[in-house]
């Protein structure tokens, strides 16, 4: 039986979560206050990225929904989850409910995308101008785990293209 990437996901996450629960307690949710929707335009800033692939070319923008912003988050947070297991990081004291996430709506190849722009809380916590994240895509060059990009499409309800900043 051949597993589709997010069937592969939701596998492998089950299976880290059972390990997981004799571990510390972690949260099973994004905090909702640092998630911003960028409508319209405004998203095309987060399509300017240095050190990760950027989607595009961007054909135009849309402002994704409120549901579908949940829909994308549901498979954000198990993703992001693995990846920082994989790396270790977990065991560090990272989690994936540490990310502050910025939204934006993007049709690249006659698709429309929500594309996520995710940052560490380190980035803002340590900001002189904390509160400007939800008003200006963050760009962070390099920095390897402190910010990832990832494409969703909200037709399939598939997340995409999951991908951490380089290393310096």
């Amino acid at each position: 039986m051949k597993l589709t990437t997010t069937r592969a996901f939701a596998a492998v996450f089950t299976i880290l979560l059972a390990a997981q629960a004799f571990a510390a307690p972690t949260a099973t949710t994004f905090n909702p206050a640092w998630g911003v929707v960028f409508p319209g335009a405004k998203a095309l800033e987060l399509a300017r990225q240095c050190s990760r692939a950027s989607p595009g070319p961007v054909q135009g923008t849309w402002t994704p929904s409120p549901q579908q912003i949940s829909e994308l988050d549901d498979q954000l947070l198990p993703a992001l989850m693995v990846q920082l297991i994989q790396r270790e990081l977990v065991d560090n004291g990272w989690q994936a409910t540490d990310y502050y996430r910025q939204y934006g709506g993007l049709i690249v190849g006659g698709q429309r995308i929500i594309y996520v722009n995710g940052f560490h809380r380190h980035v803002v916590e340590q900001s002189p101008q904390a509160a400007s994240w939800k008003t200006a895509a963050i760009g962070i060059c390099d920095g390897g785990e402190l910010a990832f990009g990832a494409e969703y499409d909200p037709e399939s309800k598939s997340l995409e293209k999951f991908q951490f900043n380089g290393k310096v």
